[in-house]
């Protein structure tokens, strides 16, 4: 009986292992590395940035909004058609202080939480009739992270709170409503 009960208890354990080896072998890692915290960025030449590109509509009538925070300036940019075409920049002024608390709101936001492993690298042909939002944090040539995320509902490599974070980027211009007006917006 004491030898049955032995190898029972064998099978039990051999079984566990082979159970946590396999739920190991099939996970991913889906955050991948995470940068340094974002508020280390502040007192760098660090560019936090956001692309909101438009429906998928004529050149004459396509449109995006890009806006680029960094430690010195706040930027908007108003783009049509898909060449790139440049109708309006706006630049404000920025400090440290400010730019290291709207860093630290980012980070709370999950701004720098992306899944690297995503099988799609880019938003293109995603969201069709919506909008896409590429997130990007870029220290001179160096890129920091680049996620995207779309109005269509669950899609894209980012992890973040979309809503908030497009917010809070577009509170960092101080007559964002104004610029926008004149845009499909």
């Amino acid at each position: 009986m004491r030898y049955f009960l032995g190898f029972l208890i064998a099978i039990g354990l051999l079984a566990l292992v082979i159970i946590l080896v396999v739920k190991n072998l099939g996970s991913n890692n889906t955050t991948g590395p995470q940068p340094k915290p974002l508020s280390s960025y502040a007192n760098t030449e660090a560019i936090a940035g956001i692309l909101v590109n438009g429906p998928i509509v004529s050149d004459q009538n396509h449109q995006e909004i890009q806006i680029s925070i960094s430690q010195v300036s706040s930027q908007i940019s108003i783009i049509n058609g898909y060449q790139g075409t440049v109708v309006n920049t706006k630049i404000y002024a920025n400090n440290l202080s400010a730019y290291s608390a709207f860093l630290s709101a980012l980070q709370g936001l999950g701004f720098a939480s992306g899944n690297t492993s995503y099988k799609y690298k880019t938003p293109a042909g995603f969201c069709p009739y919506g909008d896409t939002y590429t997130y990007s944090l870029t220290n001179g040539n160096d890129t920091i992270l680049n996620y995207w995320a779309t109005s269509c509902g669950k899609q894209g490599n980012f992890n973040g709170v979309v809503a908030s974070v497009n917010q809070l980027f577009a509170l960092q211009i101080p007559d964002y409503s104004e610029i926008i007006s004149t845009t499909s917006f």
